[in-house]
C-alpha cells in the first residue's frame, strides 16, 4: 500500500441553475415553448426582436444578455477541467521545450499520474475505516517494527519525519480513539512506550485487505512474468533516484502541520 495516501472528497453539484435563454429566431414549436402570437419572418430575423435581447432603450435595443454560466459537473465544465492526455501533454512540452525526450517524459508522467490516482484510492479506503492518512502512517510504522508493535514517541517521530510536538499530538488523538496505548516503560520510568492495540491492528489488517483487492485489480492485465519484469525495472529506477537523492525519503512535509512547513529529521 502507498506510503502517503491522500483523500480527495468529491464536490456536490450545484443546483438551482437557471436555464439558458432559447436561441433567437426559433419558434415556440422548435424550443418546446408555446408561441406568443403571429410573427412575421422579417421580425423573427430582426436582431431587435431576438429572444436574447433585453428591453429596448431610448437609442434602440440593449445588448444581448450573456449566456448563463454552466453549472459545475456539466459536460462542458468537465471537459474544461479534465487533465490532458499523456500524448497531449508531451506534445505541448515538446512545443515549448524542444530538447525533451518523449520516451523519458512518457515514463515519468505515467508514473506520476499512476501514483496520484493510487493515493486517491488508498485515501478513500482508510477514510472508509474511520482512519486518517496521518493515523494510517503510525499504524503502518508500528506494524513494520514487528511484534510486540511498540516504539517510543521519539522513534516514531524520526521514522515519520515529524516534529516531537506533532508526534505527541498525533499519539494523543490515536490513544483517545483506542488505536494505540501510551504507557511508561517498566524498565525505565522516564521513557514512554507507544503500543498498537488490537483495534489498531484490526484497522491496519482491514486496510491491507482492501488495498490487496485494489492492487490485484490494478495489475489484472499483466501476466505473472510481466509483473516480475515491471517490478524489477521500477526497482532499478528507484535505486537510481535513491542514489541521486539520498536525503529524499519521501517524507518532505509534516502531514499534521500542513504542506508549507518543513518536517524535521528528513
Amino acid at each position: 500500500m502507498s506510503d502517503t495516501p491522500e483523500q480527495r472528497p468529491g464536490r456536490p453539484a450545484r443546483t438551482g441553475q437557471a436555464p439558458a435563454s432559447a436561441p433567437s429566431g426559433r419558434s415556440g414549436e422548435e424550443t418546446g415553448r408555446p408561441a406568443r402570437g403571429p410573427r412575421s419572418t422579417a421580425a423573427a430575423a430582426s436582431p431587435s426582436h431576438s429572444s436574447s435581447s433585453g428591453p429596448a432603450g431610448p437609442d434602440g435595443p440593449s445588448a444581448p444578455k450573456p449566456p448563463a454560466p454552466a453549472a459545475p459537473g456539466t459536460p462542458a465544465n468537465r471537459r474544461a477541467s479534465q487533465e490532458p492526455s499523456l500524448d497531449e501533454q508531451i506534445a505541448a512540452y515538446q512545443r515549448e521545450f524542444r530538447d525533451l525526450d518523449p520516451q523519458v517524459e512518457q515514463v515519468v508522467s505515467a508514473l506520476g499520474r499512476l501514483n496520484r490516482r493510487m493515493n486517491v484510492a488508498y485515501g478513500r479506503q482508510v477514510a472508509a475505516l474511520g482512519v486518517s492518512n496521518a493515523e494510517w502512517e503510525v499504524l503502518k510504522t508500528l506494524v513494520l517494527s514487528g511484534a510486540p508493535y511498540r516504539l517510543g514517541p521519539g522513534d516514531l517521530a524520526k521514522r515519520l519525519g515529524l516534529t516531537p510536538a506533532a508526534m505527541t499530538h498525533r499519539i494523543d488523538r490515536m490513544a483517545a480513539e483506542g488505536l494505540v496505548t501510551r504507557d511508561r516503560d517498566e524498565s525505565n520510568r522516564v521513557r514512554v512506550i507507544v503500543e498498537l492495540t488490537d483495534e489498531g491492528r484490526a484497522k491496519w489488517m482491514e486496510a491491507m485487505r482492501m488495498a490487496t483487492d485494489f492492487e490485484e485489480e490494478l495489475l489484472q492485465d499483466l501476466s505473472g512474468e510481466e509483473r516480475g519484469v515491471l517490478g524489477e525495472m521500477l526497482i532499478r529506477v528507484l535505486r537510481r533516484v535513491e542514489q541521486a537523492q539520498p536525503d529524499a525519503g519521501g517524507r518532505l512535509t509534516d502531514l499534521d502541520q500542513g504542506p508549507d512547513r518543513p518536517a524535521s529529521g528528513t
